[in-house]
């Protein structure tokens, strides 16, 4: 008997066929995803949300009416937000709480641009976008309203700035780098460990390594840092509370 041999170089059969998403049907998914998630927050918030205020929401809102350049142990961000929103909103927990679902909103886009750019394709944007949408992280983000949304949002800015900086060579891009984690400095000061990430990148990557000669990354560096002003400014009138090891005094109302 003889056997009938398969060629090896015969083409598997793809388990997933998804030519039918097309960058224009893929871009069409991400409204339609966002969309629905606007609707669904809205409601949840409004009829069916049985949590009331957290406690680190309740001191945000706090220090909200009483609007400083900084407080005991955060920046002024998310109190500057929580104010804007309960001035369109009122000071209810709807309006307390609108603006880290937009926040959230906001970095599902530059999520999917920035691995747009990345990988150039759109479905893998739209598979990163709804895999986000699952990470408990960020799903409490959008019912809390803490200093994280922000924080994340300025942390994906800044990075999609600066894949624009470093692989197109856009020198425009390195100060809203800066400027993107300034901000998000203000809203929680783990942001500035994101320069930490790029300094390794940039050793361990021979191609983007000569980039550290450049004016770029330090130009985005000290931008960043003089958006520390603020912060720097009320600790310094405030004895370093920040740095004190005992319980804080309440400063907010002074």
């Amino acid at each position: 008997m003889t056997e009938t041999l398969e060629p090896a170089t015969r083409a598997e059969a793809p388990a997933w066929k998804l030519d039918w998403l097309t960058p224009a049907r893929c871009r069409m998914l991400l409204a339609l995803v966002l969309l629905l998630d606007v609707v669904g927050h809205v409601r949840y918030l409004r009829h069916d949300c049985p949590i009331d205020l957290a406690g680190d929401e309740a001191q945000y809102w706090d220090w909200s009416r009483n609007l400083d350049y900084s407080y005991y142990s955060k920046g002024p961000l998310v109190a500057y937000i929580i104010r804007a929103s309960c001035a369109i909103f009122g000071d209810t927990m709807q309006g307390v709480r609108y603006p880290g679902d937009r926040l959230r909103r906001r970095t599902s886009i530059v999520t999917y641009l920035l691995t747009r750019k990345l990988f150039g394709g759109d479905r893998l944007a739209l598979g990163a976008v709804l895999l986000n949408h699952l990470v408990p992280m960020f799903v409490a983000g959008s019912v809390l309203m803490t200093i994280d949304p922000p924080m994340f949002f300025c942390w994906a800015l800044a990075t999609y700035f600066a894949a624009i900086a470093i692989f197109d060579g856009k020198r425009w891009a390195w100060p809203l780098v800066g400027l993107a984690l300034g901000i998000g400095f203000l809203a929680k000061y783990a942001a500035m460990l994101w320069f930490g990430g790029l300094l390794v990148f940039l050793l361990l990557d021979p191609e983007t390594r000569r980039l550290l000669k450049t004016p770029g990354p330090w130009i985005a560096l000290v931008i960043a840092l003089l958006m520390t002003t603020p912060v720097i400014v009320w600790n310094a009138r405030h004895g370093w509370a920040f740095a004190s090891s005992r319980r804080a005094p309440d400063w907010r109302f002074r």
